[in-house]
């Protein structure tokens, strides 16, 4: 994990943790959510891929780099990209984060299987390693969320802290 998404996650972590504790108003981890969600969108294959910052527009960064491993670490960011949001849905009790988490996690399930597959093949990898820790992560997030849709109402309100107004 690189520093910068590591700051983005405990930053997403803690804007949650306000939320669900004293805040009712959701504008710090929607803007933490949207920041981390975008930062997989947009730059998985720099963060996957550990190419430099600097060097994302220099062609000799990416030698030794298939394409198909750059458009895996895409495909991958994608699905991150969802869990995270589909997380922040789940948090802020936004319609759709049901049908997002399990999007999110059957996404990550099928990645994780397709990485247990190269990393059979190609040793052990640490780039494999890596990606397959976030999937196990993140999958276990989402299913620990979609569990919580089998709780009433009034447990999700208490778990989430969601003021209702009338």
């Amino acid at each position: 994990m690189k520093r910068t998404e590591q700051v983005l996650w405990v930053l997403f972590w803690f804007t949650i943790g306000i939320k669900m504790t004293t805040s009712k108003y959701g504008f710090f981890p929607f803007t933490a959510g949207m920041i981390l969600s975008s930062f997989y969108f947009y730059l998985s294959f720099w963060l996957f891929n550990n190419i430099s910052f600097t060097g994302i527009f220099k062609k000799e960064n990416y030698v030794g780099i298939t394409s198909m491993r750059i458009i895996g670490t895409i495909a991958i960011g994608f699905g991150y990209s969802t869990a995270v949001m589909s997380i922040l849905f789940k948090i802020m009790s936004w319609p759709g984060s049901l049908i997002m988490l399990i999007q999110a996690c059957f996404g990550l399930v099928v990645s994780a299987i397709v990485i247990l597959v190269r990393q059979s093949r190609k040793g052990n990898n640490p780039f494999y390693i890596g990606l397959l820790w976030r999937n196990v992560l993140m999958i276990a997030i989402c299913g620990i969320l979609i569990g919580i849709y089998a709780l009433p109402a009034e447990q999700q309100t208490k778990i989430f802290h969601n003021h209702i107004r009338p």
